[in-house]
């Protein structure tokens, strides 16, 4: 009888030696590899890794190490609770790097019995900063929608230089399909009614909304024909 309780406590010890064996925090990234596209030299790149603990232990950061000093980096934790993460920002100072393709490596250690080291990095191309050259970032802010909500026979006849012609109907129906936070400029023939459409707008949700004042008419008057064209522009595919 006491041989067999022996027994028996020895394979609950067994038991509860390979359970806690089995226990152990598991390091886990999101994206390893973080591709900033295009810059120009002298940006500054920033990206933040997630670093999730997958395991069921406390996931411990014990070193982070950039590959060299033009990176830098902040840990928003060094515990890590099961499923829980933490964010790692890593910030890239491009100068000196005009016309290559940059990699940097940064290594962060851990108590992850499997994977004790992992490797981030940040990448991308770096080309020379000439007074000619537009990041998607600028352009992004500067492109508006230039609306036309005259009736479509005053468009055909002469609009400003990429405006489409919708009418207030038409812009209604589309409100849905356009982008929130897209700027669009109104014009009618003489101010009166863009307006009302661009209250109607922001009512809406649409926060870079702006109308041209005085209209299509105060434009000839301050530019005559400048900009003026009968070349027509559509939204999506021309009709027909």
């Amino acid at each position: 009888m006491r041989k067999g309780f022996g027994l028996a406590l020895g394979w609950l010890a067994a038991l509860g030696f390979f359970v806690s064996a089995l226990a152990a925090p598991s390091v886990f990234v999101e994206q390893a590899v973080y591709d900033f596209g295009v810059v120009t030299e002298g940006d500054e790149v920033a990206h933040d890794f997630v670093i999730w603990n997958r395991g069921d232990q406390v996931l411990q950061i014990l070193d982070v190490r950039a590959g060299c000093g033009c990176t830098t980096t902040s840990l928003s934790g060094e515990t890590v609770p099961p499923g829980r993460a933490v964010r790692l920002g890593v910030r890239l100072d491009t100068s000196g790097y005009a016309g290559s393709r940059v990699t940097k490596a940064v290594t962060v250690k851990t108590n992850d019995p499997t994977q004790p080291e992992i490797r981030l990095e940040i990448a991308g191309q770096v080309v020379s900063k000439e007074p000619y050259l537009l990041d998607a970032a600028e352009l992004v802010g500067s492109l508006a929608l230039l609306i036309d909500l005259r009736a479509p026979a005053a468009y055909a006849a002469g609009h400003l230089l990429g405006a489409v012609s919708v009418t207030r109907d038409e812009l209604m129906a589309l409100m849905d399909e356009l982008p929130r936070d897209l700027r669009i400029v109104l014009y009618d023939q003489d101010g009166s009614m863009s307006s009302q459409v661009a209250a109607d707008l922001i009512r809406a949700g649409y926060s870079n909304v702006q109308v041209l004042m005085g209209g299509f008419d105060e434009w000839t008057r301050e530019y005559g024909e400048r900009l003026v064209t009968t070349i027509p522009f559509y939204l999506g595919l021309p009709p027909g």
